[in-house]
């Protein structure tokens, strides 16, 4: 696997069934690639997921929001850790806050799904005409909370099947941009949204290249009296 690509996994799986992947749809871009298709498409995977709660019909509509850059940081592969941990504790107290809204639906009761998504992508690429062409794919997957850094990391490594396929058609001049959200479904498992986006490398060395990291929420709800 090309060191461009594999630096993806290393934020994400710090913190954080059955699947089909199909040959990705290639669409072109030319600037800011994550927010105009990776996000977009993560979180289309998100909706797409049923809520458990009901929605009564005389009660205010069902609906979400994104809330994108509710924390942000920039830093070197080797500091990963510790900013994933600072912003872990940024977004904590609003995370909270958004479980226990009941600003959306009235007098009936308003139930939320609270996802939290990250994203990674270098903060300079170079351009390669083979990396023009980008592409988003999104993977979902209901996975026990203790599996998720390892499939994670076999994904963004093309060692299973879901990875390999994504990584056949990306060339391994262009590098991988990440944004990845789980929404816990059970005490001790998790649903996995990894939207992996292949686009232009990134300008140098990877140990001593910058990425841009951000965190957000999707936050969906339902309304019952």
């Amino acid at each position: 696997m090309n060191s461009l690509r594999f630096i993806g996994y290393l934020f994400f799986t710090l913190q954080i069934a059955s699947l089909a992947v199909a040959q990705p749809d290639l669409q072109d871009c030319t600037t800011d690639c994550l927010r105009t298709q990776a996000i977009p498409t993560m979180e289309s995977g998100v909706l797409s997921a049923p809520m458990d709660s009901k929605q009564d019909a005389d009660c205010p509509q069902a609906g979400f929001v994104l809330i994108n850059d509710v924390a942000s940081e920039r830093g070197l592969v080797l500091a990963l850790q510790g900013i994933f941990n600072e912003l872990s504790t940024q977004v904590a107290p609003q995370q909270e806050l958004l479980r226990k809204d009941q600003s959306h639906c009235g007098v009936c009761h308003q139930h939320n799904v609270v996802s939290m998504f990250s994203t990674s992508e270098p903060e300079k690429i170079r351009t390669d005409v083979v990396c023009d062409t980008h592409f988003a794919k999104n993977i979902e997957k209901t996975i026990d909370d203790s599996k998720i850094r390892s499939y994670m990391q076999d994904t963004l490594t093309s060692k299973n099947p879901e990875g390999k396929k994504i990584g056949e058609a990306c060339s391994d001049k262009c590098s991988y941009s990440i944004a990845v959200a789980r929404t816990q479904v059970a005490a001790t498992s998790s649903r996995l949204d990894l939207t992996i986006l292949c686009g232009q490398p990134r300008d140098g060395f990877v140990l001593f290249s910058t990425y841009n990291f951000t965190v957000g929420f999707i936050q969906r709800w339902t309304c019952s009296k």
